[in-house]
């Protein structure tokens, strides 16, 4: 490769930090996030049986009154907060547990029954169990024979 002027220099230049910077970020969202997480948090996991969705997310440290559901439509978010403070009369020697707060949106494959959703947090995780909407699920139907 031939430089024909600076401004090829200055142009390289520039993408090469570009770069930089753009790594810069990768970095910073990955080792940064609720416990250095690589992707959404919290965790989940969504699976379907008998015409109910249930969603499980890790949610280590969270009780029932940290957390907040909001369905509207297909859309489920969940939004938690975790206080860093230490039991009253208590003085902090050691505090690796930040506060943690988060929101994350899932998109549900079909409409659920919003008068029938139930959620409950144990052992760290949240459970949110959403049937679907009575419109949305499978129907057999019987042919007539004329």
């Amino acid at each position: 490769m031939v430089w024909n002027t600076y401004g090829d220099v200055d142009r390289t230049l520039a993408t090469m930090d570009a770069f930089r910077r753009q790594m810069d970020r990768w970095l910073e969202d990955a080792f940064s996030g609720p416990a250095s997480t690589f992707g959404p948090y919290p965790r989940a996991t969504l699976v379907e049986s008998d015409g109910t969705y249930v969603l499980s997310c890790d949610v280590p440290g969270l009780g029932n009154s940290d957390i907040k559901l909001n369905l509207e439509g297909d859309q489920l978010t969940v939004t938690g907060d975790r206080k860093a403070e230490p039991p009253e009369g208590y003085s902090v020697h050691l505090d690796e547990r930040a506060g943690l707060q988060f929101e994350r949106t899932f998109l549900l494959p079909d409409k659920v029954d919003p008068d029938h959703v139930t959620a409950a947090v144990s052992d760290g995780v949240l459970t949110i169990t959403l049937p679907r909407s009575p419109e949305t699920r499978p129907r057999a139907i019987t042919v007539a024979h004329h």
